[in-house]
């Protein structure tokens, strides 16, 4: 038997909470944000990282649709892929 994993997606796991709540949670493929050093970029397998981030807008990708969320700061760690975002407030678009 072949195992072809080429063309299969790598899924992480995410969760997306303020302090107002749970923003939104589940499976994705890409995650971009605005990090207080620039943009970050976190694909499956990514190294474990803490770091802030800076107002503008955070881009989750799953495997059919981008969803935008708007924030004016927080952080954003990433662990044996799951990642945990946390906003000071948040809008989603």
């Amino acid at each position: 038997m072949v195992n072809n994993t080429e063309n299969t997606p790598h899924i992480m796991q995410y969760d997306f909470v303020s302090p107002a709540g749970k923003i939104m949670d589940g499976k994705c493929v890409q995650v971009i944000a605005p990090s207080v050093e620039g943009e970050i970029g976190i694909l499956y397998d990514h190294e474990p990282i803490l770091t802030a981030l800076k107002e503008g807008q955070v881009r989750i990708s799953d495997e059919k649709v981008v969803h935008k969320v708007e924030i004016t700061g927080g952080f954003l760690s990433v662990d044996s892929n799951e990642i945990t975002i946390v906003a000071d407030s948040a809008k989603v678009l």
